[in-house]
């Protein structure tokens, strides 16, 4: 389809390749390691052949740190800069990440309710610069499903922002969820978002949407 104007070289810099000898170019994928250093094939297998990092193409590698011996839950990523994302706690009920570090280190953290849902997320900057989950729990009381029923059938929007307030308390965004609501009424199923638009330690009054 290019003719000349692509050339071996240019295809070759463009880490394609060809495969067992043809005369096509295809598309390289990336590979992944499963051992480092002196290891053996023994050492991969005792970490259920959990992957140690991934380099793609160009060489590039990404590497992967795990919780203790079990290598189940990926705890640190680091780039080929040498940037780190990390899991600073995790959620064993949902086997799940619930606090995290981005490159920047930077925080942010989860809540989860009983389904596994997202509840209520949190940015804190890199302490308490920004916003907190003080009062919201994993676990839905009957005093917040009534809350929860009261916001979603709120009758003007005044309602609707003062209710919303209560259920995002300080949090950066609170999701409300009412998934039997087929069932009840035949009503749609509804799921909502409230977004703080302001952090609530740069200003502690309720600015959502």
């Amino acid at each position: 389809m290019f003719q000349a104007r692509v050339t071996d070289a240019i295809m070759n810099e463009g880490r394609f390749t060809h495969s067992e000898a043809d005369t096509k170019w295809w598309v390289r994928s990336g590979t992944t390691q499963f051992i480092e250093g002196a290891e053996t094939a023994t050492d991969a297998q005792n970490r259920f052949f959990a992957p140690l990092s991934y380099t793609d193409p160009y060489g590039a590698t990404t590497k992967v740190k795990y919780y203790s011996n079990y290598f189940m839950f990926i705890k640190e990523t680091e780039d080929p800069l040498g940037n780190k994302s990390s899991v600073e706690t995790l959620n064993f009920r949902t086997l799940s990440p619930q606090r995290m570090k981005d490159i920047n280190g930077n925080l942010s953290e989860a809540i989860l309710d009983e389904l596994g849902l997202v509840k209520a997320i949190m940015a804190t900057g890199k302490g308490n610069e920004a916003d907190e989950l003080t009062g919201i729990s994993d676990i839905t009381d009957t005093t917040e499903l009534s809350e929860i029923q009261a916001f979603i059938q709120s009758s003007d929007s005044l309602q609707l922002t003062n209710r919303g307030k209560g259920l995002l308390k300080h949090a950066t965004a609170r999701f409300v969820y009412d998934l039997d609501r087929y069932s009840v009424n035949g009503e749609p199923t509804v799921v909502t978002s409230i977004n703080r638009e302001q952090h609530f330690h740069i200003l502690p009054i309720h600015l959502f949407k």
